[in-house]
């Protein structure tokens, strides 16, 4: 069976939010994803918006949220008390979806992973997904983004009864920075599934003064050996309809055949 993960940051209710919305609609309709993890998903403290629910809603998929990051934020000129959440959108049932703590300081401001559980063609999956530190090297950001990653993986290998793990989402750091030879793994050591696909060299965010970076990263470990079939870029154009880029990062998209 063919699946097709992608993992995005969402960037909150932030710029043209409603329009935003619209492009990631469109975009994602037309990749037609199976399994879609979100970071930053905004979530309105109210229920009167949610990033989240308004795609799995348009793409007829299931969904789970860890809500995160409660403040008062700008949604188009206007306070809203709302939340900086993880989400998962799945074409298959969850078996599973709960939050995990991570290692975090008052700057950085709270932190937490997604873990989800599913089965899908007779293969069961463990999707871990994260939006690391913000915080600076200077600023400890670097030692804090590694801790999170070693607590998290501490638990991963703990599910020995999964058959693939995924760890997928924002980091905030280029993957050389993160040493993945260190992290605990009940399989082989963690490898970067977009590199192991044949993705091209990628930049998945532009800072305001024009610099790239690669911060969205696919990583996986387990007990059956993978099929890839691609990885890209993706959401990272203006949308033709919206005049629009979805988001402040980009997309990325893997490709995979699971047997069962």
């Amino acid at each position: 069976m063919n699946l097709r993960l992608i993992t995005i940051n969402t960037w909150k209710c932030d710029g043209p939010y409603s329009q935003r919305l619209l492009a990631l609609r469109g975009q994602l309709q037309v990749l037609k994803p199976d399994i879609v993890a979100l970071q930053e998903s905004f979530h309105s403290a109210d229920g009167q918006r949610c990033t989240a629910g308004y795609l799995a809603s348009a793409l007829h998929m299931n969904v789970a949220l860890v809500h995160e990051r409660r403040k008062v934020r700008q949604v188009e000129g206007c306070n809203v008390d709302s939340y900086s959440s993880l989400a998962m959108l799945s074409r298959f049932s969850f078996d599973d979806s709960q939050a995990l703590a991570l290692p975090s300081s008052l700057e950085d401001g709270g932190r937490s992973a997604q873990l989800c559980r599913m089965e899908v063609a007779g293969v069961r999956l463990l999707i871990a997904n994260v939006h690391l530190s913000h915080l600076s090297p200077l600023a400890g950001g670097a030692a804090l983004r590694q801790q999170q990653l070693h607590a998290l993986s501490k638990t991963l290998a703990g599910h020995t009864d999964t058959d693939l793990q995924f760890i997928c989402g924002d980091f905030n750091a280029a993957l050389p920075e993160l040493d993945l030879h260190t992290l605990a793994s009940p399989f082989a050591p963690w490898q970067d599934a977009y590199q192991a696909a044949g993705g091209a060299v990628k930049v998945t965010h532009r800072s305001t003064d024009g610099a790239d970076s690669d911060l969205d990263h696919l990583l996986f470990a387990g007990r059956r050996p993978v099929q890839w079939a691609g990885a890209r870029v993706v959401l990272n154009h203006v949308d033709a309809c919206t005049g629009v880029l979805p988001s402040d990062h980009s997309g990325v998209c893997l490709d995979l055949r699971l047997n069962g």
